[in-house]
């Protein structure tokens, strides 16, 4: 919604592989498979994201664009390994427009339960 909410899921059979800019063989997060949400903005807003793991290494990044899983935001705000321990945290205010929430492993073997809390405020 474009409020935002808290979603509830696990990333054990995820095949969604996006390739945000933080995923890379040097954080050791390259091949990360995840869930993908999407958020449509009407107006520009400030989102605060982030994704708690259980028992695994997250990565949380916020793409942009039509089609589905969308293309990096040239802003490094937009993508987070590590923000406390292995949780994630993604704070980044965002012109109108569709945009892609990844929420998964940092790499192609983390993967597991997770919560993702989505915020969206003013900016």
């Amino acid at each position: 919604p474009p409020t935002g909410g808290i979603f509830t899921g696990s990333t054990d059979n995820a095949t969604a592989v996006a390739s945000p800019f933080c995923a890379t063989a040097m954080t050791g997060c390259a091949g990360s498979r995840g869930v993908l949400y999407r958020l449509d903005l009407t107006e520009r807003r400030r989102v605060v994201a982030r994704l708690d793991a259980t028992g695994f290494d997250a990565l949380l990044a916020v793409l942009q664009g039509d089609v589905c899983p969308g293309r990096n935001i040239r802003d490094q705000v937009a993508c987070n390994d590590d923000w406390y321990s292995t949780d994630s945290q993604v704070d980044v205010t965002l012109n109108p427009g569709r945009y892609w929430i990844h929420a998964g492993g940092c790499g192609a073997m983390q993967s597991g339960p997770y919560q993702l809390d989505v915020a969206v405020l003013a900016p």
